[in-house]
């Protein structure tokens, strides 16, 4: 797998942050700022004020949707292994009681993905 290039994580968008420019006659423009880790500013632009902010806290999660991401394809592929043995060595394995009912596996990830769509989502 290639190694990530960007901004590592947390980016974040500043509670109510935005700017206004226009005006009744000509439209308004908004644009909202999101925060990255290294002092880079995104600005995400346009003329609906709440699509704009719904934007900016999607591409503001980013780094953790892809962090969980990562994570539960991995725990997938777990899981893809263990029904791609022949029946007589699942038998022999602890996956159901091991994998899915430890800290790590399971109802963990589900959590977290929960977490970071909330988070994506409002």
């Amino acid at each position: 797998m290639k190694k990530a290039t960007h901004t590592p994580g947390p980016w974040n968008t500043p509670k109510d942050t935005w700017c206004d420019y226009g005006n009744e006659k000509d439209g308004h423009d908004y644009n909202v700022p999101v925060d990255l880790s290294d002092k880079t500013r995104v600005i995400v632009w346009g003329e609906n004020l709440e699509r704009c902010q719904a934007n900016a806290q999607l591409i503001a999660a980013t780094p953790e949707l892809l962090k969980e991401l990562k994570e539960s394809s991995r725990q997938l592929r777990k899981v893809q292994e263990y029904f791609l043995l022949p029946q007589s060595e699942r038998n022999k394995t602890n996956f159901i009681t091991g994998f899915l009912r430890s800290s790590i596996g399971g109802s963990a990830q589900i959590s977290a993905n929960e977490k970071i769509i909330k988070k994506a989502t409002g």
